[in-house]
């Protein structure tokens, strides 16, 4: 089940059952967040809007909204939901940019390492 504190991994699958992308889905308050990887995120939401059928849902790409990753864990203060990714403990949060700065900074100081990922283009 999904809630703010816990995630859960995810396909999306084409009718033939060949995978258009993979999910990570987050709950957060009043809405739930869908991160996509190995996938077209126009093709996603393409695919879900012909699932929606609920007049008060809407599904959009955030483009206000930014990840960030801890692996192995991390303090209770950081929020975030646990992906059932590996045996590390992942967690997600998912929030405007400049409070994952913040957080981001509160980290590396904490002691935690930081890991770049290169966005593809």
């Amino acid at each position: 089940t999904v809630s703010p504190e816990r995630g859960v991994f995810g396909l999306l699958l084409t009718k033939h059952g060949k995978i258009q992308a993979e999910l990570q889905i987050l709950g957060r308050p009043d809405e739930l967040s869908v991160l996509v990887s190995g996938g077209d995120v126009a093709d996603v939401l393409t695919t879900l809007s012909k699932y929606l059928v609920m007049e008060d849902a809407e599904i959009e790409q955030a483009a206000d909204l930014g990840v960030l990753l801890t692996v192995g864990g991390a303090d209770s203060s950081f929020g975030g939901a646990l992906l059932p990714w590996a045996a590390e403990p992942v967690v997600a949060r998912v929030a405007p940019p400049a409070e994952l700065a913040e957080e981001r900074a509160r980290l590396l100081a904490a002691g935690y390492e930081e890991i770049a990922i290169d966005e593809p283009e």
